[in-house]
């Protein structure tokens, strides 16, 4: 078997990890403020990441289309 994760693998894996990263982190802590500004980073990352490939998507079913229609 591979050891090579497929794309879903690693989204749901980093999807977890980011739920993770304030898991026993204390409201008094004073680190707690750079984990959650960490993990709200993480989280834009990711729906930024999302975006732009729906819009390449988006941009390589249109072009797709003018193809066809030549």
């Amino acid at each position: 078997m591979s050891d090579k994760r497929s794309l879903a693998d690693d989204t749901v894996y980093t999807l977890g990890e980011i739920q993770r990263m304030l898991d026993d982190v204390d409201n008094e802590d004073p680190m707690r403020h750079t984990l959650r500004e960490m993990k709200r980073h993480a989280e834009k990352s990711v729906s930024d990441g999302i975006t732009l490939a729906q819009d390449i998507c988006n941009t390589a079913r249109q072009l797709k289309r003018d193809m066809k229609a030549k």
